[in-house]
């Protein structure tokens, strides 16, 4: 976990917007996400609680959970998945399982390039997207 702990800056999409129709987002917000610069920062407390804070222009959204440990999540498009995030072969998985009608399935696999480069691998039925990132000085 430790690894993925930090400040992350969004700096570049391969077929994000393919991602976004996948799970259902609404044209105009998969528009506006799909260029706009966001940030992930990933802290953990003394407990192991994890914190994942996703910023952009338009937005902010915090996921508090403990790895392995099933939560719900609200998308910032408003839908409700019920997640587990894992850490797996030096992998973070982020799994998504719908909890309402209009949500589709996902999992979010973040992998390190090295210590300041960061892969999301975005999958939703046969739509895979990459979001790359590189570590950031808030």
């Amino acid at each position: 976990m430790d690894q993925f702990l930090g400040h992350w800056k969004l700096v570049k999409n391969d077929n994000f917007e393919a991602y976004l129709k996948a799970v259902n987002v609404s044209l105009l917000l998969r528009k506006v996400a799909s260029r706009v610069t966001t940030y992930e920062e990933i802290t953990q407390d003394i407990d192991h609680t994890c914190h994942l804070k996703l910023t952009s222009t338009f937005t902010t959204n915090t996921l508090t959970f403990k790895l392995g440990v099933p939560f719900k999540e609200i998308t910032p498009s408003g839908h409700r998945m019920k997640t587990t995030i894992t850490i797996e072969d030096d992998k973070w998985i982020q799994n998504q399982l719908a909890d309402d009608p209009t949500a589709v399935d996902s999992k979010v696999t973040r992998r390190l390039l090295d210590m300041d480069n960061m892969i999301a691998t975005y999958e939703a039925g046969d739509v895979v997207a990459y979001r790359t990132m590189t570590r950031h000085k808030s």
